[in-house]
């Protein structure tokens, strides 16, 4: 595809487009590795040891879920629990919200899952931290045809896809 001809947004929404499909495949790829394996959540659980109930109580869940979004905090900063759907009106709500850049929207069912599993955990932090690490890229390949790059966040869904917002357009 000749991009040449393109506006500043539809060149920004055709490169997010092209660096979603990188980040599936490479966040995947991520996810098996053992730097991703888990992190820091994943050695808190490990430390807790093994439950003496199979199934955890409903206020273990709570306080898994609890412990694992302060450790979301702590690791991103603003971190909303809200399910938001993919259609373009709700994330044009959602991204009007975010002020950070570095926003993270994560629907409540994913929150509870990613709290306990740290192999999903490491799979959708994979997919974060990819679009926010390169958010400098996307900023300098942005500049260099003469647009602006403006990050909100991350919205992560129902199902576990993540949408990544962002905006660009001419500079000022």
């Amino acid at each position: 595809m000749n991009i040449k001809y393109m506006s500043g947004a539809a060149i920004m929404a055709y490169q997010v487009g092209i660096s979603n499909i990188q980040s599936q495949s490479k966040a995947g790829k991520a996810a098996l590795t053992s730097e991703l394996k888990g992190g820091a959540f994943a050695e808190l659980l490990s430390q807790a040891g093994p439950k003496a109930v199979s199934k955890p109580e409903k206020s273990d869940s709570a306080s898994s879920s609890e412990e694992y979004l302060s450790h979301l905090k702590e690791k991103y900063g603003i971190v909303h629990i809200e399910s938001v759907s993919r259609d373009q009106a709700s994330l044009d709500k959602v991204g009007g919200t975010m002020q950070s850049g570095h926003d993270v929207v994560i629907a409540p069912n994913m929150l509870e899952k990613m709290s306990n599993d740290p192999d999903k955990a490491a799979e959708i932090e994979g997919k974060i931290d990819y679009f926010f690490d390169n958010i400098p890229k996307y900023k300098a390949e942005a500049a260099a045809m003469g647009l602006t790059f403006e990050s909100c966040g991350c919205v992560v869904h129902e199902d576990g896809t993540v949408t990544y917002i962002c905006g660009g357009g001419d500079p000022p």
